[in-house]
Order: structure tokens, then sequence, then C-alpha cells
């Protein structure tokens, strides 16, 4: 079973991207201090041996103070709007990034361009200008005992036909307690899994200036999640559960199928040599079945990019530090020290890292078929009017269509 502080570290899930690095050139002396602020876990590992390397090629120190997850965005955003920022470079969640560079508490990426290098799968930009490279990116996985589930299923509603069969109070044959568990916990893990949903009936959040909450697609999605935190085969605490909790029951044995549920989960139950995450393996999250029998399924990304502080004391240094950190080299640095996960093609396809991530060839195949949520300066205001109204539904307190038609309303209202 792996430790608890090993599960801590699953938050930090992700691991890093990578540009033409610019600071390939001999080391030059210099007496600026460059700080990094990073969150803790293992891309806190990565961020740390990435600071030593660029340091020492640039002749100058790099403290990287990490900070638990409590808070963290709170306390980041906080810094790189206060007058004198104590962080020159910060690792950040790339949704927040509009609002921050709005404020005026970010500085533009300089020296990168998304022509330039098509090898990157994704940055955060506003108003046209870059303002964060990726260090890593997540996706969701659809995660079933091998020992158990012999067929994966293709779909949603195939996912609810077929969990039953491997809940234990429905097929004493099992000894899985249930068919099926999914992140039911106001937050995080609700918004995004909810957005497979969405983006796969064919919704969407906020498109060109216009709100898709209260589609029929988005009811559909809505009615789905329903279905799905209301089968007999998923735990009555259902609004509990989340990522954490989710690998802890997998390693236990006690779940036989989890979706959608983070990528980053897997390096840690192959990891798992003792419980039954050696078990466990992964494939495509479900879709959505078509008239003509094909199956549409989108899927999820987020990222974590490295920023500049708009009042840096070195800013060309901070730049440079975003630069090699995201680079094919420095993701490659990145990914080796910790389970990091790069948002580069060449890195995700390449058969050495493959070897030891094996998971590799799934990420790729489903980033490149999924989407971001809206990079939009109210970003946080949307998370919680979309969050408000998918714990209705998750508690049964309104219907999907009641709640998402006044969530689509509010949405509007911020518009």
């Amino acid at each position: 079973m792996l430790r608890a502080t090993t599960k801590v570290q699953l938050w930090v899930f992700l691991a890093i991207l990578l540009i033409p690095t610019a600071c390939n050139r001999p080391p030059s002396a210099s007496n600026t201090v460059l700080h990094v602020a990073v969150r803790e876990g293992l891309e806190a590992a990565g961020i740390r041996t990435l600071a030593a390397e660029f340091g020492k090629r640039r002749g100058m120190k790099v403290v990287v103070q990490a900070f638990g997850r409590d808070n963290y965005e709170v306390d980041t955003t906080n810094d790189l709007l206060s007058e004198r920022p104590q962080y020159d470079v910060v690792f950040f969640p790339g949704t927040l990034v509009p609002e921050l560079a709005q404020r005026g508490g970010l500085a533009p990426v300089t020296g990168w361009s998304a022509d330039s290098d098509r090898d990157l799968l994704t940055y955060t930009s506003y108003n046209g200008r870059i303002y964060g490279l990726p260090c890593d990116v997540s996706t969701f996985f659809l995660y079933y005992r091998s020992d158990i589930v012999k067929e994966v299923p293709d779909t949603w509603t195939d996912l609810l036909k077929v969990a039953p069969r491997y809940s234990h109070k429905m097929n004493s044959g099992i000894s899985t307690a249930y068919g099926l568990a999914l992140g039911g916990k106001a937050g995080e893990d609700l918004i995004k899994g909810f957005y497979v949903l969405l983006w796969s009936y064919g919704g969407f959040i906020v498109e060109n200036g216009q709100v898709g909450l209260d589609s029929p697609a988005a009811f559909e999605a809505g009615r789905m999640l329903r279905q799905l935190v209301t089968s007999p085969a998923v735990p009555p605490d259902i609004q509990t559960w989340e990522v954490t909790k989710i690998l802890d029951q997998l390693e236990k044995g006690t779940v036989a199928i989890a979706a959608p549920e983070w990528n980053a989960v897997y390096p840690l139950l192959r990891a798992d040599t003792a419980g039954f995450g050696r078990n466990v393996e992964v494939a495509r999250i479900p879709g959505v079945r078509q008239s003509d029998g094909q199956v549409h399924r989108v899927n999820f990304k987020q990222s974590w990019v490295l920023v500049k502080a708009a009042k840096s004391h070195d800013l060309a240094a901070a730049n440079e530090f975003v630069l090699f950190a995201t680079s094919p080299e420095g993701g490659r640095l990145y990914a080796e020290t910790a389970h990091g996960n790069p948002a580069r093609t060449s890195l995700l396809s390449d058969p050495v890292l493959q070897k030891e991530r094996p998971e590799f060839p799934l990420l790729l195949d489903s980033l490149k078929i999924a989407k971001a949520e809206p990079e939009v300066p109210y970003y946080a205001k949307l998370s919680a009017i979309v969050n408000d109204a998918l714990t209705a539904i998750v508690a049964g307190t309104a219907t999907p269509e009641t709640t998402l038609r006044e969530a689509a309303k509010k949405v509007r209202g911020l518009l």
C-alpha cells in the first residue's frame, strides 16, 4: 500500500512541457537570486531538479519554495498581484492566467511561439499574448480491475449497464464492493468530470460569447451524471469521493471500475506491489454512441503552467527559466525526476520514456481528443456556479434541467 505522503503527492499530478531552450549559453556570473514557487509533491521534486540544472548553467542561485495544496492558488495569486512579489516564477493553474494577466500580475513569455513549436500540446494566452507555458498536463482515463473486468465499457450507457455486475451486493461471486466509483465530491473532480460528459454529448460551456449549460446536450449530460451517482453499483457516500479516496479504494480492491479518473493515478497504482493496484489497467474514457455506430468521446485536459511575475526583479532570467523548464530537454528531465506528464508529442511518444511509463501512449491519444475549460477572466466565478449546480444534481435536491438552467442564467450575468 502506498504511504500517505505519496497519496498527497498524487495532487501534484502532471509533468512538464517543453520549449526550445534559451539557456544553453556559457554560464555567466550573477548575483541575482531567482525565486520559484511550486506546490508540494511530485512536481516540486521535478522543479527542484530543473532549478538546480538551470542555476548551474546560468551561474546563478535558484531558490524553490514548495507550498501545500491548501490555499496555494490564493496565496500565489496574492503574491503575483502584490507591489513586491516574493516569487519571480510561479507554478500556476492555466485557467487562472487570463484573470491575472488582465489584472497586471503577469508578464508575457517571450522567445516562444506556437507556429515555431508544433510539438507543444498546449499553452495559455490572453489577448493574443502568451503568458504561461505548461509544466505538466493531465487528462482522464477509465481504470478497471483487469483480473475481474473482462469487457471494458465503450459508452457511458454501457458503463451503467455493466457496473452492477462487479458490485458484491448485486453479485455475491464478485469480491469488489462497488462496481463503479467517480468523483462525486464538490470541487475539482466533479466539475471537470462533468465536462467530459457534456462535451461527449456535444455540448459546451461558454463559446464565442454563448452559454451552453442549458442546451439539450447539457441536460442529457446532467441526467447521465445523476444516473451514474445513483447507480446501485456506486458507493452510497459518493458525495465524499474524490481522487485520493478512489486511489485508496482501488489499492484496497473495493472498486472494479473508476471513470473518469485522473491519469496521474496510474504510476502510483503501478508502484502498489502489495495491494490490488497491480491488477488495475487503464483504457479510454467512455463516450456517446452516434446514429452511425461511432462513439463520440471528448476528454478533458488541464495544465499547470509556469508564469512570470510582472514585477519580477529579473524578468530576463525568469523568462529563461520558463523556456528551459518547458523545453524538450527540460520536459525529459522533469519526467525522469518524478511521475511527470510532459505536454509534448515527442516525449509522450518516446519509446524510452514509454518503457518506464506504459500509459504514455494512452495519455497522448487522450490529449489529442481533449478540450480545456474556457480561459476567461471570470473563471473562478464560472466554476463556482457550475459546482453549485452539479452538487445539487448529485445530492438530488434539484433536477438537472432546473439547476442547469439556473446556472446558465448566472453565467450569462457574468458575460
